[in-house]
């Protein structure tokens, strides 16, 4: 989906894709700063037993991660449900970072986080919808990636490029 002009924000984006995202099912939205490992038959087999609204994309973090803390959503879990959303924060909750890829199983999910209120000090992100639905009670789970790679800030980018520079 090509959107007819420019946004100023992530959801933004979002919002002014609704008439298309809402028509959507069983779909993936992605990050373009990062991208992870996973097997997809376990996946499958991850949804069939699950059933979830949305699943989470989730890693554990690293040093990077950790020393970056502020860049990151983390999610808390229990089993495989999603209970809480830290977006952004530094408060450290829970032991996995926000992957910033999402399975939606309904895309009309989004209509409802059109008037959702933005965050006074930041600006407002995906992260905060899936926030949203985690307080209205949708089934929210979270998937470990097998593998994460961030590519958002300089920090990380060099790290990538020291460590592909010296394995395969």
């Amino acid at each position: 989906y090509v959107l007819k002009k420019k946004t100023s924000s992530q959801f933004d984006t979002l919002i002014e894709s609704l008439p298309y995202i809402s028509q959507q099912n069983n779909f993936f939205l992605l990050a373009c700063d990062a991208f992870g490992h996973f097997d997809r038959k376990m996946f499958n087999k991850f949804l069939q037993e699950e059933k979830p609204d949305v699943v989470l994309f989730c890693f554990r973090p690293t040093l990077m991660h950790t020393k970056l803390r502020n860049r990151h959503s983390k999610i808390l879990i229990d089993g495989h449900r999603v209970n809480q959303i830290d977006v952004k924060g530094i408060d450290g909750i829970g032991k996995f970072g926000l992957a910033g890829f999402f399975w939606i199983e309904n895309g009309s999910i989004f209509c409802s986080a059109a008037n959702l209120q933005r965050p006074e000090n930041r600006e407002m992100i995906i992260d905060d919808v899936f926030k949203y639905f985690v307080r209205e009670g949708y089934k929210i789970c979270a998937y470990l990636l097998d593998r994460y790679v961030h590519l958002g800030s300089p920090e990380e980018y060099q790290e990538y490029k020291y460590w592909t520079s010296r394995t395969n």
